[in-house]
């Protein structure tokens, strides 16, 4: 009988554990970038360990990086900027930036790589087979020269913008290695979901602003080394000041900090704070243990990484509280449900300016969702008006790769305001209610994957609506 009641035991404990404790199950293995970055004197003395691990379908000999730096060298095919919008980019003058590769290994023996491409922007690292369920770590050492510029890489007089300037490896698609090229305009980015584990040393007169959630703070003499770690990040960025005021709160278990320069830092903290809140409410939780919202000398309003958001500090406020809005939906829109942003870029533009519009309309601000509208609206006439009379040819197709842009006058029209339009004439067919059921299930059927208009159209419905939008066939 001692032995029955034993076995009894044991078996309820079992189910028990099998039943209620369903998160012991292993988790599947990701690839990890496991960085080390020293900034000094305009340049970035980098090294990076990447544990590539098979989780495909495929065998592989070989990875490839894109070295997005180079889009910066000069006489460069693939640039980051428009000739007309120069002077903004570089307010002291043309001049330029690039990435070099000094020593690529695995294990600790040289490896046999390659550097490729028009502006050498790839880097094929090669191996013997890798199967399924394997993995290799590839070792590359590197130098990156930064620009004075206001671009994602670049030094200006507010500080540093560290995006772009370290190997990333491509996405893999159907078992493949896609060679996507740097553009001038929208953002020429698909990644796959990866760790990060993160160091970078700069002078100790700098704060640092980062993607990843901080761990270790070392301050040797004249330099600083901060530590960061990231799970399930779509890239990885940094922002460097030497004037940075900085306000931070964690909330709900995260981490949130604003870097700026305006002295209304806790206030614009406390809007991200509320922005956060509400988009987790509506859409699904929010997919990090930290959020950094930082200011900069930058070309564009913003940018949006995994954990960062880099926001222009020129901006004036009631802008700035829109711009902000925007770069945190991205952490939906982008970081947990991702999107190739080189082909069919106006996917998450679309949702971060329909997800803006939803937050102002249902916090208080309705005049201000109002004005996206009309404005969106006004602009997309003005812009289909104005290429009719200068062409007589209009592209209005949304569903295209950015090198088919002519300006960013074009795609911020078709990514930003048509698709803002689609989404709220989706809304008048639905309902607001049902849209955002609709959005939160396309949250969580594609979390931490990536959609395409197909996929969209799989959580919304509404094909033909989408489909006419996408490929030019609506009248606005």
């Amino acid at each position: 009988m001692q032995q029955t009641f034993k076995a009894i035991i044991l078996f309820v404990f079992i189910c028990v554990t099998v039943f209620v404790f369903p998160s012991c199950k292993k988790e599947q293995k990701r690839s990890l970038y496991d960085l080390s970055v020293r900034y000094e004197d305009g340049k970035i003395d980098g090294k990076l360990a990447y544990k590539f691990v098979n989780t495909y379908n495929a065998t592989f000999n070989h990875v490839v990086f894109n070295l997005h730096a180079n889009a910066y060298k000069e006489g460069a095919k693939y640039r980051p900027v428009f000739k007309n919008n120069e002077e903004k980019a570089y307010p002291s003058g043309v001049n330029y930036g690039e990435i070099s590769v000094s020593k690529v290994s695995i294990d600790s023996s040289p490896a046999k790589y390659e550097i490729y491409g028009d502006d050498c922007q790839f880097l094929k690292v090669f191996f013997d087979e890798l199967k399924k369920g394997e993995e290799i770590i590839i070792h590359i050492d590197f130098i990156t020269k930064i620009p004075n510029s206001t671009l994602r890489l670049g030094e200006n007089e507010k500080g540093i913008n560290l995006a772009d300037f370290f190997p990333v490896v491509s996405k893999i698609q159907d078992g493949k290695f896609l060679e996507i090229n740097y553009s001038p305009v929208g953002d020429p980015f698909f990644a796959d979901l990866h760790d990060y584990k993160v160091a970078v040393t700069v002078p100790s007169q700098y704060t640092v602003a980062s993607s990843g959630f901080p761990t270790l703070t070392t301050v040797d003499g004249i330099t600083t080394t901060y530590s960061y770690e990231l799970s399930m990040g779509r890239d990885f960025a940094f922002l460097l000041s030497k004037d940075y005021n900085v306000s931070s709160k964690t909330v709900d278990g995260i981490l949130f900090t604003y870097y700026g320069f305006s002295g209304e830092e806790e206030k614009l903290l406390d809007l991200a704070i509320d922005c956060v809140k509400y988009f987790s409410t509506t859409f699904g939780d929010f997919p990090y243990k930290s959020l950094s919202i930082a200011e900069s000398k930058f070309i564009l309003g913003g940018m949006e990484y995994s954990g960062l958001c880099f926001i222009n500090c020129d901006t004036p406020t009631d802008d700035k509280k829109q711009i902000i809005v925007h770069e945190i939906a991205h952490q939906w829109w982008h970081s947990a449900v991702g999107n190739n942003q080189y082909a069919n870029g106006y996917l998450d533009e679309g949702l971060c300016e329909y997800s803006t519009y939803l937050y102002f309309k249902n916090n208080n601000a309705k005049t201000k969702a109002n004005d996206m509208v009309k404005s969106a609206k006004s602009g997309y006439k003005s812009f289909f008006s104005i290429e009719e009379t200068l062409s007589g040819n209009v592209n209005t197709v949304m569903e295209r790769e950015l090198c088919t842009f002519k300006n960013e006058f074009e795609y911020t029209h078709i990514a930003y305001n048509k698709s803002l339009l689609a989404f709220v004439e989706y809304e008048n067919l639905v309902g607001e209610k049902k849209a955002i059921e609709n959005l939160a299930k396309l949250y969580k059927n594609n979390l931490y994957g990536e959609i395409t208009l197909e996929k969209l159209i799989k959580s919304l419905g509404y094909g033909e609506h989408f489909n006419a939008f996408a490929y030019g066939k609506v009248l606005i």
